[in-house]
């Protein structure tokens, strides 16, 4: 599994079960030369098992951030971010929701569940890149630039 925080680097969770979109991401953070550790899972299950692990061992992984895509196979986002914001070690941490939906009732829904940020994920390959200046913008310390 996952190991522990590495100093120096912020520690993101990512919940995303598209490959290529993990690889686009990967490609933002090194872009705008974000010092992270990245942990990935591929569904909501696994996320919930994460966040679990983080409550039940303080040595386990601790995320200062959390991408969360909105719609997973076995345990949808909202699932997840009604998880996250009931963890002990992670109900505070920043959760960026991504999504490919347009929809703004399911944005609201995910609001009232505490998403701190959306990111609707763009056609083009520059568009997606904004990401990394989000992500940038919710770390601890975070400067503008």
């Amino acid at each position: 599994m996952a190991e522990p925080n590495i100093p120096g680097r912020h520690t993101i969770l990512v919940v995303e079960d598209n490959d290529a979109d993990v690889f686009l991401l990967k490609e933002a953070i090194s872009l705008h030369q974000l010092a992270v550790e990245l942990h990935v899972v591929e569904n909501g299950a696994l996320a919930i098992a994460f966040i679990e692990r983080a409550d039940k061992d303080d040595a386990a992984p601790c995320p200062c951030l959390c991408l969360l895509d909105m719609n997973l196979p076995l345990r949808g986002g909202a699932e997840v971010l009604r998880r996250l914001r009931s963890s002990r070690r992670l109900a505070r941490i920043p959760a960026i929701v991504t999504t490919s939906s347009n929809s703004q009732h399911e944005r609201d829904g995910m609001m009232r569940l505490g998403a701190t940020a959306f990111f609707h994920k763009p056609l083009s390959y520059s568009e997606f890149m904004d990401i990394g200046k989000l992500m940038r913008s919710l770390l601890p310390g975070a400067k503008s630039g």
